[in-house]
């Protein structure tokens, strides 16, 4: 009797010979798929290790962060030529710039530079006002920047009367914070911009819209340095009348002195206004006067005609293509 158990035999435990080797699985060999397939054939980096605390958690214990290292010369080039011709590109780079700086000059572009805190407009009376208005155009700057002066000064003198008299000149003192607070920017906007493009441009009837607000700029000087009780007392203004009458009380006189010397900068001022003012008007009068200013309004209204008429042009001819036969 033949052993059912002895391979070869066609027994139980003979193996099939269609089905080849035994698959490898868990019970022997390596397994039949990769660890690198189960996961999108992209095998996961190593975590990295972790990175050591300081004494408080705040990485005193790291080392120190390490200089940026200079890259090294292409092979066949020596260290110093490597160094000289990387200069070289820094200068080429330089003049480069240099170049577009002097192009953009000399097509007209110029930046913003005033205030210097924020630039929003162009300001440089050397470079931009030709030579016979650069005077002008100083003085009316100066008068500009101590028109900013005397807001500020009247704040704080209203300040001090509001230390004194208390509750009585609340109101007074708001006042004086409007009334500095839109002076400043007006003056600038008004008449300022309008005198210093006026020479720039040469323009008559800039100069008109110029001498119309500073006009009322000189009035408004004036009213501040007489100080007439528009309001109450008028002790929003530092003028002469609410100089006084501080000046009368006991406690107030060391405020009636600031107002007093107040009143005696807003009447400078007004001078120096009215300088700038016939200062102008001998520039205005020396590109033409009145006569050039009529020629430009009258210029600029043929411009504007002609403009308007060829928009109007535009706007008449048909949009489609078939010329006359639309309107048929």
């Amino acid at each position: 009797m033949s052993n059912p158990f002895k391979p070869g035999t066609g027994g139980l435990y003979d193996e099939d010979p269609g089905q080849g080797a035994p698959p490898s699985g868990a019970w022997g060999g390596a397994p039949s798929v990769p660890p690198a397939a189960l996961e999108g054939q992209i095998a996961r980096p190593p975590p990295p290790p972790p990175k050591k605390k300081g004494l408080f958690s705040r990485g005193a214990q790291d080392p120190p962060p390490q200089p940026p290292v200079a890259s090294a010369p292409p092979p066949g080039m020596d260290r110093e030529q490597y160094l000289a011709q990387r200069e070289q590109q820094l200068n080429q780079r330089e003049a480069e710039l240099a170049r577009r700086e002097q192009e953009m000059r000399s097509s007209g572009f110029k930046k913003n530079n005033w205030p210097l805190f924020c630039p929003i407009i162009r300001h440089n009376i050397k470079e931009d006002i030709p030579e016979d208005c650069r005077r002008v155009v100083r003085l009316g700057y100066l008068t500009y920047l101590a028109t900013v002066v005397m807001c500020v000064y009247q704040f704080v003198a209203v300040s001090c009367a509001f230390a004194t008299e208390g509750g009585d000149v609340i109101d007074d003192w708001f006042l004086s914070l409007i009334v500095g607070g839109f002076t400043i920017p007006l003056s600038l906007l008004l008449w300022y911009i309008r005198l210093y493009n006026a020479c720039l441009k040469g323009s008559s009837l800039t100069f008109i819209v110029f001498f119309v607000f500073y006009f009322v700029h000189i009035v408004f000087c004036v009213v501040m340095a007489i100080a007439p009780p528009i309001r109450g007392d008028g002790f929003f203004m530092t003028g002469f009348l609410s100089a006084i009458k501080l000046l009368d009380r006991d406690d107030d006189k060391w405020v009636g002195a600031i107002y007093i010397i107040g009143a005696a900068l807003w009447s400078g001022l007004t001078a120096g206004c009215v300088l700038v003012m016939g200062m102008a008007n001998s520039t205005f009068r020396g590109a033409g006067g009145t006569a050039a200013a009529r020629r430009e309004a009258n210029a600029r209204a043929a411009r504007g005609a002609a403009d308007y008429y060829a928009n109007s042009q535009v706007q008449m001819q048909p949009t489609g293509g078939g010329g006359a036969a639309n309107y048929a």
